[in-house]
């Protein structure tokens, strides 16, 4: 079963969190008191995420890179900024008011507040071919993966829906496999960067290279052919999203992704990092990092809510939580120690603590 999605965008949830009081989100709300619901213990506990919480390490204070929803979060996860939109359309315009609380959301900032998308919106270069006008124009902020790629470390972005997205003249019953995996396109990172513009034969070679189908992902991580750097984002029904998506499907897609990392080559030398891209528009309470005694670890842009995350890997630590205050630009830090990359070009970046505080690499 799904319980329903609730409003999760940039200004709202800046407002819920009302300076670090919390205690606005059922206020502003489309949901009211069905913010404040969670899932308890007994529910939990024979779920494949309990037991790995329980067998490796938990971080239980990790949080969301920016304040909202999906769309955001994902960019955040691979370049840790916002999305920039040069001279938005009028329309796309936030409002606030004087106090900085929301009056609507739409998708771009507010005016004084830059020129950034904050909320749900699709790519020039991947969309469901119904937004119109209103598409985020080419973004060419460094990523981790070009930061990767300078150094001649292989990565990957895997997908589920992946290849049927961005295939050409899809039947109606292609189409409806889309939709009913419930595929995002706004949770293709990756995708709305100039690097992967598929007009052009470099870009379609880059996607090629780098961007890849699920499918892909069991017969990579069988024969060791994973590169060292990857990511997984399950299609839309396996994400556990409110409104479309049931914890039950997703909780045993984990089970089988770690199982087959077990069961492979690379079983004694792997990192799996297990989170969230946001909180739902759910209330968690504890308090994210707050401009001013937070320092550069809260900016404009988040951290947002507290979210689950869990490591899995034979170099971390088993059975124990880690209280340490990571986010999930933590994660661009360790992928960039342990590959000594160059730095992103983000306040953020050079603030939060690494990931790699989490494991013992022995080196």
């Amino acid at each position: 079963t799904h319980t329903r999605d609730l409003i999760h965008a940039f200004y709202t949830h800046r407002t819920q969190i009302h300076g670090g009081k919390n205690d606005w989100f059922a206020l502003f709300s489309d949901a009211k008191g069905l913010t404040m619901g969670y899932y308890s213990a007994a529910a939990m506990k024979d779920t494949n995420l309990w037991k790995l919480a329980q067998r490796y390490t938990l971080l239980d204070n990790f949080f969301m890179g920016a304040l909202g929803g999906s769309f955001f979060n994902h960019m955040w996860l691979v370049c840790a900024c916002a999305p920039v939109w040069p001279d938005p359309p009028k329309g796309l315009r936030s409002q606030i008011d004087e106090s900085g609380a929301v009056v609507s959301e739409r998708k771009v900032t507010a005016v004084g507040d830059g020129d950034y998308a904050v909320n749900t919106t699709q790519s020039i270069f991947l969309n469901n071919g119904r937004q119109g006008g209103d598409l985020l124009p080419a973004q060419t902020t460094p990523t981790i993966g070009d930061r990767l790629s300078d150094k001649g470390v292989e990565w990957a972005w895997y997908s589920g829906g992946w290849n049927l997205a961005i295939k050409p003249n899809r039947t109606a019953d292609e189409e409806k496999q889309l939709t009913d995996r419930a595929f995002q396109w706004h949770h293709q990172p990756f995708a709305y960067f100039a690097r992967f513009n598929p007009t052009t034969e470099t870009g379609r070679n880059e996607r090629t290279k780098h961007l890849r189908d699920a499918v892909q992902l069991e017969a990579d991580i069988r024969s060791a052919s994973l590169p060292p750097v990857a990511f997984y984002k399950p299609v839309g029904v396996l994400n556990q999203h409110p409104g479309y998506a049931n914890l039950v499907a997703a909780d045993e897609e984990v089970g089988r992704i770690i199982q087959l990392m077990d069961e492979s080559p690379m079983k004694t030398s792997y990192a799996v990092i297990i989170t969230y891209d946001e909180n739902g528009g759910a209330f968690d309470h504890v308090a994210p990092p707050q401009s001013g005694s937070a320092g550069g670890r809260a900016d404009f842009f988040g951290p947002g809510s507290r979210v689950p995350a869990i490591v899995v890997s034979p170099f971390a630590e088993k059975g124990t939580i880690d209280h340490t205050q990571y986010e999930t630009t933590s994660i661009l830090r360790l992928i960039s120690e342990r590959h000594r990359l160059a730095p992103l070009p983000s306040a953020r970046y050079g603030a939060v603590e690494s990931l790699a505080r989490a494991f013992d690499f022995g080196d």
